[in-house]
């Protein structure tokens, strides 16, 4: 059964059929600033259709631009009825690439991902699939559950999760991720990653340096709305830098002890 009769699919833009290089991102807390497991500010954010993570939409296009056969799909477990125009507008606004967009509306939200990126994974065939979740919810067992599913058949996987909750947090509680996976902060520590499997150019990592990097240098202090690196509720404590060995690159050691500094401070 096709993938478009089993899940409600809202486009935004048309995406190329039978692509062999997936990339397929999580939204709430992973490129747009949620802080779901916080009831209040969760429904603040809710309504919020331009604050996002600094650079993400930047290193998607960086992808599509140094991957011809990408297709982006961004599958959410919020609501169709709740979310589904915010995340649209937001995708639009943060210049997000073209792809497809899906929302929760039949299952429970645990089923919801499993569900829909198995359909993806069956419906495309693909070579590549990138992964983009975070660890406020189960993207990184959902994930791993599609790795360990697909890998076998040959299929390649790279999976990142954003660092948004410490795993022994008081409050809000941030989910371990696995051993394959990396955990990031930033759009640089995922480009370094793209960079070692051959889906970044040195160009495009280049350019991250000079222009994310740099950018995140220049915000001083956390914020809760706008573009933002660091937002006030995010607890990265359990984030490891482990990119000493990725070259010389403009801006690397002082990018590297400011988020050292930031992840180790709370």
């Amino acid at each position: 059964m096709k993938l478009f009769s089993l899940v409600f699919v809202a486009l935004l833009w048309i995406s190329a059929a039978q692509a062999k290089t997936l990339v397929i991102a999580d939204v709430d807390d992973t490129i747009k600033l949620a802080d779901v497991q916080d009831l209040d500010d969760a429904a603040v954010y809710s309504f919020d259709e331009n604050s996002r993570y600094l650079g993400m939409s930047e290193l998607f296009a960086l992808i599509q631009k140094d991957n011809a056969d990408a297709s982006f799909y961004y599958v959410t477990r919020a609501p169709a009825w709740w979310m589904q125009k915010t995340h649209l507008n937001f995708l639009r606004n943060g210049s997000f690439p073209a792809g497809v967009y899906i929302p929760r509306t039949n299952y429970s939200s645990d089923e919801h991902k499993l569900r829909t990126i198995t359909a993806i994974m069956n419906e495309q065939a693909p070579d590549k699939v990138i992964f983009f979740g975070d660890n406020t919810e189960a993207d990184a067992s959902v994930y791993e559950a599609i790795k360990n599913k697909y890998a076998p058949a040959g299929i390649q996987f790279f999976q990142y999760i954003r660092w948004v909750y410490s795993t022994q947090g008081r409050e809000q509680v941030g989910t371990p991720i696995y051993a394959d996976q990396t955990g990031f902060v930033s759009p640089v520590e995922v480009s370094f990653e793209l960079r070692k499997q051959g889906l970044l150019s040195e160009d495009s990592v280049l350019w991250t340096m000079e222009n994310i990097a740099s950018a995140i240098l220049k915000q001083k202090k956390d914020y809760e709305v706008g573009v933002v690196a660091f937002p006030k509720f995010m607890r990265c404590n359990d984030f490891v830098w482990k990119w000493d060995d990725v070259g010389v690159y403009p801006y690397l050691s002082e990018y590297k002890e400011r988020v050292l500094q930031r992840c180790q401070k709370r």
